[in-house]
């Protein structure tokens, strides 16, 4: 499979664009990742036992439902590209150049590596090992943090910064069985304690956990199953995306 999002012509084009991007009538998101990839282990975690259990095929209809529809939105001529490219080099903090036969490609990281890790916690669900956090991370507080952030948008007229952080950790923990069997999510006595390995050897930019936790809250819609994995799927990728080279 493959993406949408980029474009190609005479010397060079543009693979920087997000979902539903256009090219040559056909629209799509960035990337595809064949199942294949994933292995017939989990990906190495806390643990030896974390890392060698094997793979649990994953029989929810909405995640089938949630993948075919990337599937459907494909496009093959990223798709050639992600699999045959050669890397020429770094543009800047935010792109690299990648070259498919003979056209160069500048390329957007953060966006093309987000949709792949929306893809890898889709194809992963249910299989993902754990980065155990060094501390636990109380989530109310976590929350008080959050809302600082202009990001947030949280104004004094939204309540009590504490009070909301209370609410947040209340309902966390509500969910804390499901966000851990299929995303190893892991809630103890109102504490994050770990988070899901999405690729192997990768863990996402700490700074930014006090706004995943808050949006783990506000930005998933927990009113039914579907909605609420592909918003899942969506917050992690966000989170965990590349957003600067070096």
């Amino acid at each position: 499979g493959g993406g949408g999002g980029g474009g190609g012509g005479g010397g060079g084009g543009d693979a920087g664009g997000g979902s539903g991007s256009q090219e040559g009538g056909e629209q799509g998101t960035l990337l595809c990742v064949a199942p294949s990839v994933c292995g017939g282990v989990r990906l190495g975690g806390e643990g030896a036992a974390d890392a060698t259990r094997a793979w649990v095929p994953c029989e929810l209809t909405s995640i089938h439902t949630l993948l075919r529809r990337v599937t459907q939105g494909s496009h093959r001529g990223l798709a050639a590209l992600f699999r045959q490219h050669v890397f020429i080099g770094v543009v800047d903090a935010a792109y690299v150049l990648l070259q498919h036969q003979t056209k160069l490609y500048v390329v957007h990281l953060g966006a093309v590596s987000q949709e792949h890790l929306y893809q890898q916690a889709l194809l992963r669900w249910g299989n993902l090992a754990r980065i155990a956090l060094s501390t636990p991370a109380p989530i109310a507080e976590l929350c008080v943090l959050a809302l600082r952030d202009p990001r947030a948008g949280w104004k004094p007229a939204d309540g009590d910064p504490a009070k909301i952080g209370a609410a947040v950790a209340k309902l966390l923990e509500e969910k804390a069985a499901m966000l851990e069997e299929y995303l190893s999510i892991v809630i103890r006595d109102g504490a994050l304690v770990a988070l899901p390995q999405l690729i192997e050897g990768y863990a996402p930019p700490l700074n930014a956990l006090p706004l995943f936790t808050l949006r783990l809250a506000s930005h998933v819609d927990w009113s039914a199953e579907e909605p609420c994995f592909d918003s899942l799927a969506r917050l992690l990728a966000s989170f965990y995306r590349l957003h600067r080279v070096c």
